[in-house]
C-alpha cells in the first residue's frame, strides 16, 4: 500500500481545520495535534498489516528513518520556540506534518536524517518571496532610501562572516549524512542559524571562526565552486534580511497600554534603567549594555505572546509613573498555519522541493 493514499485525507482535513482555527480565532488546538499524532501509528500499523497479508517485505529501516525524521522534528520545534523563531502552537504543528508526511513523499529531494527539512524549505520561501515583493513594491523610494541610510557597516560584516563560517558548519554536516545539501537547503540553514544566533554573534567572533576555516577548509575555498555558492548565498542572505527588516514595519502597530491584550507579541523591548522603565526598539536594545546585564524586563517577547499577568503589571507600572511611555508597539503576527499546510501541498506535488515542480512545469511550458 502506498503510504500518500493513506495519509493524504487526514492531511486535508488536518489542514483545513487548523487553518481555520489559525485565521478566525488565532489559534492552533492541542486536540487536533493530538488527534493528528495518534493517527500516524494507526495508520503505519494498518499499512504493516497490509503488507504482511499481501506478502510484502516489510523495511524496519523506513521506521527507524520515520523515527529519527521525528525526533529531529521534535528537537527542531523545540529550537525554534526556544529561540522565539515560532510559538510552541507553530512547532506541535510542525511535528504532527513531520509525521504526517510519508517519507516516500520525498523522492526527489530526500535528506537523510531529517528528510521533513524539505517542509521548512517549502514553507518559508513561497511567504518570503510574496511579501518581499509587496513590501518593496508598495513603499516609496522616499523610504527606501531612508532604510538604506540607517543601515550599519558592522551588522553588514558580521552577516558576510556569518555566511562564510556557516557554509562550514553545512559542509561538515554534508559529510556526515552523506548527501548534498544543495544550495537552497544551504540558504534556509544559513538564514535560520542567524535568527537563532543573531544576538550572541558579533563580527568579532564570526572573524575568528571564519579565520579557523581559512586555516582547516583552504583547499576548498579557493575553488570556483566555492566562490561562486558563496556569492549568491551571500547576496541572497543580505537581500533576505534588508527586506526582513525593511518589511517589518508593515507588521508593526503601536497601541496604548491599556489597550494591550493576551495572546499580543511586542516588538519592543523594555528595559529598566535608573527607576524607570523604558522601551527600545530591536536594533537599540542588541546594542544596548543594560540587555546585557540582564535589566531586560521579559514580557510579551515568547511565541506566546503577552499573558494577563504580563499586561497587568505593565498596567500597575504605568499607574504608578515607573513607565515613561503611553503606547508600545506590537507585531501583528500572521497565521502560521495555512503557509505550513501549503508547504506541505507543495511538498507532495514536487516530491519534495517545489523548486523540482517549478522546473517541471516550466520544461514542459517550453
Amino acid at each position: 500500500m502506498e503510504p500518500i493514499l493513506l495519509f493524504l485525507p487526514m492531511i486535508v482535513l488536518f489542514g483545513i481545520v487548523t487553518s481555520y482555527t489559525d485565521i478566525k480565532m488565532g489559534i492552533i488546538r492541542n486536540r487536533h495535534i493530538i488527534l493528528a499524532l495518534v493517527y500516524i501509528p494507526i495508520a503505519y500499523s494498518v499499512i504493516l498489516l497490509f503488507n504482511y497479508f499481501m506478502g510484502i517485505p516489510i523495511r524496519l529501516s523506513y521506521l527507524q528513518d520515520l523515527g529519527i525524521n521525528m525526533i529531529i522534528s521534535a528537537m527542531f520545534a523545540f529550537a525554534a520556540w526556544h529561540f522565539k523563531i515560532w510559538s510552541a502552537a507553530d512547532g506541535k504543528l510542525f511535528l504532527a506534518y513531520s509525521g504526517l508526511v510519508p517519507l516516500t513523499a520525498y523522492s526527489n529531494t530526500y535528506f537523510s536524517y531529517f528528510p521533513s527539512f524539505v517542509l521548512l524549505i517549502n514553507t518559508f520561501f513561497p511567504v518570503f518571496i510574496f511579501f518581499a515583493g509587496k513590501s518593496v513594491l508598495s513603499s516609496s523610494r522616499k523610504e527606501k532610501l531612508d532604510f538604506l541610510r540607517r543601515l550599519k557597516r558592522n551588522d553588514i560584516i558580521e552577516l558576510v562572516l556569518s555566511v562564510f563560517w556557516i557554509t562550514w558548519v553545512t559542509r561538515l554536516l554534508s559529510f556526515i549524512v552523506k548527501f548534498n545539501i544543495g544550495l537552497s537547503a544551504n540558504l534556509l540553514i544559513v538564514l535560520l542559524l542567524v535568527l537563532i544566533l543573531r544576538k550572541n554573534l558579533n563580527w568579532k567572533l564570526s572573524l575568528t571562526i571564519s579565520v579557523l576555516r581559512i586555516v582547516f577548509d583552504f583547499q576548498y575555498i579557493f575553488t570556483l565552486t566555492f566562490a561562486w555558492m558563496f556569492f549568491v548565498l551571500t547576496v541572497v542572505a543580505l537581500s533576505t534580511f534588508f527586506i526582513l527588516a525593511f518589511c517589518s514595519g508593515l507588521f508593526i502597530k503601536n497601541i496604548k497600554i491599556k489597550s494591550l491584550k493576551p495572546g499580543m507579541v511586542l516588538s519592543d523591548h523594555i528595559i529598566h534603567e535608573r527607576g524607570k522603565y523604558k522601551k527600545m526598539d530591536e536594533s537599540e536594545a542588541l546594542g544596548n549594555n543594560n540587555i546585557l546585564k540582564g535589566d531586560l524586563l521579559k514580557i510579551g517577547k515568547d511565541g506566546g505572546g503577552l499573558t494577563e499577568k504580563e499586561i497587568n503589571k505593565l498596567n500597575s507600572l504605568e499607574k504608578i509613573g515607573k513607565l515613561d511611555f503611553s503606547d508600545i508597539r506590537v507585531l501583528q503576527t500572521l497565521p502560521f498555519s495555512p503557509f505550513l499546510f501549503m508547504g506541505v501541498i507543495l511538498t507532495i506535488l514536487a516530491s519534495g522541493n517545489f523548486l523540482i515542480l517549478i522546473n517541471l512545469i516550466y520544461s514542459m511550458l517550453g
